[in-house]
């Protein structure tokens, strides 16, 4: 009995199709990982200069096998990409190949992380044997699309006429004596996420400081906007300015919006300069240097020499940087008249 049980058994190993042994058989792939080859984020604004508006992206993809293989890559990526393809990928045996794409979005992409994946699959073996049934593998990775806000002003009112819109024009007029400065202006809001845009009102000094007690400018309340990103309001500001005392020098005085997000805004007028996505825009006015009567209050003194029939007359009183001035010329006279 015992040998008829063997022989059974051989008998139904024998009838036993090649195609199901076939099947146990390992299939053919290749292992892929990606990475952010620079480790960028991506930036979709479009007036940033500071980010790259594209992420390379490394993949690698290691044939692990003792024959080489054909590869059918596909990529999924929401947006824009640059691999074509339309062909298939050869990799030698116990060997591995790159792949670089670029990747690229929409300046409305919202804000937050987008999967890329790169899928390959093996569709021939040893260049003899195809492969209808292959696994397929992939490699994913996370990218940052940055967020972004901007926000375009465009004048409607302003008193006096030429105070702001200097980004354009950049021509500073005398300050008014009326000593207020109003605009009333149409924002609107532009970006990839959902913001709460605020606009900050500030002021600075170019050319020279005024003296303590000298001038003093009154800068607007900030204000929190209460629409959305494509959605356009109104906003009115009044800066003010007194001026106690005339200065010797001429003094730019720069009235700034800063237009962004309320958090950033409200960092920046704190006096924490750091990197914000912030817009400005900017007016303002120029005082007028020069003596005061009350200060100078005295006729100016004439010293004359004569030297060939000339005279030379030096006005005290008129400026120290002038008079010293005059005061060289006169000594190096007299002295050469006395040689």
């Amino acid at each position: 009995m015992r040998k008829v049980a063997w022989v059974c058994i051989l008998l139904l190993f024998s009838i036993v199709p090649n195609s199901s042994l076939a099947q146990t058989e390992p299939q053919p792939e290749v292992d892929v990982s990606c990475s952010n080859y620079y480790g960028n984020q991506l930036s979709v604004d479009p007036g940033d200069n500071y980010y790259y508006g594209s992420v390379i992206i490394e993949c690698t993809l290691k044939n692990n096998e003792l024959y080489s293989v054909e590869v059918e890559i596909a990529v999924e990526w929401e947006y824009y990409h640059d691999y074509d393809d339309s062909g298939n990928l050869n990799i030698n045996a116990n060997s591995e190949e790159y792949i670089s794409i670029e990747l690229t979005a929409d300046d409305d992409s919202p804000a937050g992380f987008e999967t890329f994946t790169l899928y390959a699959t093996v569709v021939e073996s040893g260049n003899v044997r195809e492969c209808t049934g292959c696994e397929t593998t992939s490699g994913s990775i996370d990218v940052e699309v940055l967020p972004w806000v901007s926000m375009d002003i465009d004048m409607i009112s302003e008193s006096p006429e030429g105070t702001f819109n200097l980004n354009e024009i950049y021509e500073f007029q005398e300050c008014s004596i009326e000593n207020d400065y109003y605009l009333n202006a149409q924002v609107e809001v532009e970006g990839n996420y959902q913001a709460t845009p605020a606009i900050g009102f500030d002021y600075d000094y170019y050319g020279s400081y005024p003296a303590p007690g000298t001038i003093k400018v009154q800068t607007p309340k900030a204000i929190v906007l209460d629409i959305g990103v494509g959605e356009v309001t109104e906003f009115e500001a009044t800066f003010s300015i007194e001026i106690s005392k005339n200065p010797r020098e001429d003094i730019y005085i720069i009235f700034i919006l800063v237009l962004g997000e309320n958090d950033h805004v409200e960092e920046y007028l704190k006096g924490n300069y750091g990197y914000y996505d912030l817009d400005y825009y900017i007016g303002g006015c120029m005082v007028l240097g020069g003596l005061l009567d009350e200060e100078f209050d005295f006729e100016p003194i004439i010293i004359e020499t004569k030297t060939d029939n000339s005279k030379i007359y030096l006005l005290a009183g008129v400026g120290g940087a002038t008079t010293v001035c005059l005061l060289i010329a006169l000594i190096a006279i007299l002295a050469r008249k006395r040689d």
